[in-house]
């Protein structure tokens, strides 16, 4: 393979009313119009009828195939062109395939694993700690405001808050 060709896959739908016979005729076709561009074939799916995930052309099924080929650029537009042209081809894409660098593999004991919780350590269970006295009248003071902006109906936890304050001042004498 030259340094200056890509590779590059094309993807089309053939006509559904083509017979079976002749759509393999049809893929050589396309092989034909890349082998022309000086192109090489390198791997062919065969055109395969399938039911189409949305009418094209008022087409329910079509010959779907794909070829994937080397071929240099600036001859891209030639096999583009000529597949344009071709009145069985309801649709075609082409894109270039783009190879992605191969993973080093590592048994599943050799990765790095993650600590659970923030010490890395074993996870310790939480326990939620009682509010502070502070904490609840200042939630009875707020509760008293609302209740006084709100037109002076007592919220269910204002009229707890109320009665919660006259018990601990019981207690403590």
């Amino acid at each position: 393979m030259n340094a200056d060709t890509k590779t590059y896959e094309v993807s089309y739908l053939f006509q559904p009313d083509i017979a079976e016979d002749a759509v393999f005729g049809e893929a050589g076709k396309i092989t034909g119009f890349i082998q022309d561009a000086h192109g090489v074939v390198g791997r062919i799916e065969e055109p395969k009828k399938r039911r189409l995930a949305y009418p094209i052309d008022e087409l329910q099924n079509a010959y779907f195939g794909y070829t994937v080929f080397t071929v240099a650029p600036e001859r891209l537009g030639e096999i583009n062109a000529k597949l344009k042209g071709e009145k069985s081809i309801v649709r075609h894409m082409i894109t270039e395939e783009v190879k992605r660098p191969v993973q080093e593999f590592r048994p599943r004991g050799e990765r790095g694993r993650r600590p659970s919780g923030a010490g890395g350590g074993p996870a310790q269970a939480f326990t939620p700690q009682a509010p502070k006295e502070e904490d609840v009248q200042k939630f009875a003071e707020l509760d008293k405001k609302l209740d006084e902006i709100l037109g002076g109906e007592e919220t269910p936890a204002a009229a707890e808050s109320n009665a919660a304050p006259a018990s601990t001042e019981e207690e403590r004498a």
